[in-house]
């Protein structure tokens, strides 16, 4: 506080203040405190969230509860960016990777945008071969021996399974027959069979006739 200079008052309190200093709570000051701004020879208010800011609308540095990001001080990070604590120990909102959502640091996404695969910690627009994308758009490893535009997409299948509607399974479901590597259907009032002509469980009102393995 300086009590030089005073235009109005007395020796407690300051009505206005000399050039290059700033009324704030009835005194002059060389500079504003935290959370105030120099405006028109006072200090005025910033915004809540904001530790100091260069006027009523715009932050400089921010809270120790908040996050910084070009002027604002948020909660949390918007899409596409991620929460980074400098030296100083002030938390700031920096751009994730190109075409990535969600990300770990500037240069290691987890989440790509639509239309984008996660290969690695980078989003690229196509999978490099052998790599496919999976259900969650990372570009992985054929899950089967070979597969069809995504890794989830089997079209032949190794180690004894048997391919069933593009996925591989160790046993085929009820009304099927693993024959040559696929899952063929059984006749068609069979609940199970052992090839596509043998019978093993009939579908009622059928009955399995024991001599050929029929339906009748």
């Amino acid at each position: 506080m300086y009590g030089s200079g005073l235009t109005d008052g007395n020796k407690d309190t300051c009505l206005s203040c000399n050039s290059g200093e700033y009324l704030f709570n009835s005194s002059c000051y060389g500079s504003c405190p935290d959370g105030y701004f120099p405006s028109s020879k006072t200090c005025s208010a910033c915004l809540s969230v904001c530790l100091t800011c260069s006027d009523a609308t715009f932050c400089l540095t921010c809270l120790s509860t908040m996050i910084y990001l070009s002027g604002q001080c948020l909660a949390a990070c918007p899409s596409s960016y991620v929460a980074l604590t400098n030296a100083s120990l002030n938390s700031n909102c920096f751009p994730c990777p190109s075409n990535c959502l969600v990300c770990t640091s500037t240069v290691s996404c987890s989440v790509c945008y639509s239309n984008y695969y996660l290969s690695g910690s980078s989003c690229v627009s196509n999978c490099t071969s052998p790599l496919l994308p999976n259900y969650l758009n990372q570009c992985t490893t054929c899950a089967c021996l070979t597969c069809s535009g995504y890794s989830y997409m089997c079209t032949s299948c190794s180690g004894g399974l048997s391919l069933y509607n593009n996925q591989c399974l160790s046993n085929c479901p009820i009304r099927y027959h693993a024959s040559g590597g696929v899952c063929l259907a059984c006749m068609s009032n069979c609940s199970a069979c052992s090839s596509a002509t043998y019978c093993t469980i009939c579908l009622l009102p059928s009955v399995l006739s024991i001599t050929n393995s029929s339906y009748t």
